[in-house]
């Protein structure tokens, strides 16, 4: 098989337009999004309809992510934390755009309210959720 420049051009863009989705926000490619109340052994958790490359056009397919894997509460604040758990010490939980929302105890008897951008903590890679960093800001 022989490429061509436009096609090499083509395939390039695709990879650095498929590289750049996948380092940024989740809000960017994933739509009809939802937060799901714990249940089980489950903490809170985002459920959005996210584009997966197939072929020459996109598709979408349901993906969710544990938010209380990737999110803590310190002191009363969201914190980006691997295994942070903050369900159980945060009540009244909210999701207003891609801001998690919630009044979370400060550990003195107190529960202020808090809020953690998560399109700065997760991704979406191929219709697959994910946490871009825990040391973000």
């Amino acid at each position: 098989m022989q490429f061509t420049a436009p096609c090499a051009t083509v395939l390039l863009l695709d990879y650095l337009s498929l590289t750049a989705s996948a380092k940024s926000g989740w809000a960017k490619t994933c739509g009809a999004y939802r937060l799901l109340a714990p249940y089980g052994g489950r903490g809170w958790a985002l459920l959005a309809s996210c584009e997966v490359l197939g072929g020459n056009e996109y598709n979408e397919k349901a993906a969710d992510i544990s938010l209380n894997t990737y999110f803590g509460n310190s002191h009363g604040r969201f914190v980006g934390q691997l295994n942070g758990g903050f369900s159980p010490n945060c009540m009244n939980v909210q999701l207003s755009g891609t801001t998690l929302l919630a009044d979370c105890g400060d550990g003195g008897g107190g529960y202020p309210a808090t809020s953690i951008d998560t399109n700065q903590w997760i991704g979406n890679t191929i219709g697959q959720l994910y946490c871009l960093n825990t040391n973000h800001p």
